[in-house]
């Protein structure tokens, strides 16, 4: 339900349970409260974000842009970059000379 509510420019106010610090940055693209804290807490955060408009905007565009970098297409794009980096590490390993287990003088 998160991604959806960051497509449609809805910043998220949601205690930090399991996941939701995964999606929710608090401050950034939505607001968080302590998974103990209570109801009252949540009910301030929500107030807080509905009297200031300036972080409302804030949170806005950066929840869509959160969207955004949970679209499939982006997902598929920083997949491909991190298996290709990978692939290069490896490739750069297999080309170091190979250090001798045994070593020999004269």
């Amino acid at each position: 339900m998160i991604p959806e509510a960051f497509a449609g420019g809805a910043p998220v106010v949601a205690l930090a349970g399991s996941g939701v610090r995964d999606l929710v940055t608090d401050g950034v693209n939505g607001l968080l409260c302590a998974e103990t804290e209570n109801e009252e807490a949540l009910a301030r955060r929500l107030l807080f974000f509905t009297e200031h408009p300036q972080l409302q905007r804030s949170l806005r565009a950066r929840a869509r842009q959160t969207a955004e970098d949970f679209r499939e297409e982006a997902v598929v794009r920083k997949a491909i970059r991190l298996y290709n980096k990978s692939i290069a590490q490896y490739r750069r390993e297999q080309a170091r000379p190979k250090e001798s287990v045994w070593e020999f003088t004269v």
